[in-house]
């Protein structure tokens, strides 16, 4: 019993270790709303430094969202050290004042696109961190953002 056990324990594991598996956090915002001030810490392992990887944004916002824009600042860490710092302004309305992302379950969701084809020269930690850019000290609306890391697709030759 014991040996079918672990046989099943052990399958269950590998079967886990599907490298093509996306890798994602979240932080969920108390009460919907992001705290000017507020750091979003996020730290995704990097165990293959054969593949390349895929990041993105994922934002859940609702309909109190009173911005058009949420400007935020990101600085990706490397598991080296190297740090890659980039402005984003998300485009949470159109020019007619409609939500711009997908509705689901009453509230919006958008995937944006952060750096792709990222290859890391050593294992360990990719770290990023979020700022809100945002002038006012509440931004309200923000159910949650994470970041996804995925391998990239590979490119074919041409």
């Amino acid at each position: 019993m014991k040996k079918i056990l672990l046989f099943a324990v052990l399958i269950v594991l590998i079967s886990g270790c599907d490298s093509n598996k996306p890798v994602s956090q979240v932080y969920n915002f108390k009460n919907a709303t992001w705290e000017r001030f507020k750091l979003l810490n996020f730290e995704l392992p990097v165990e293959n430094t054969r593949h390349r990887y895929d990041f993105s944004l994922m934002v859940r916002y609702s309909e109190k969202f009173p911005e058009t824009t949420l400007p935020v600042n990101v600085v990706m860490t490397t598991p080296e050290g190297e740090e890659r710092i980039k402005e984003y302004t998300f485009f949470i309305k159109d020019k007619d004042g409609k939500f711009t992302g997908t509705p689901v379950d009453g509230v919006y969701q958008m995937v944006i696109p952060l750096r792709g084809d990222v290859r890391f020269g050593k294992k360990g930690s990719c770290k990023f961190e979020i700022e809100n850019l945002t002038p006012k000290y509440f931004t309200s609306g923000i159910i949650e953002m994470g970041v996804v890391m995925e391998r990239a697709k590979e490119k074919k030759e041409q």
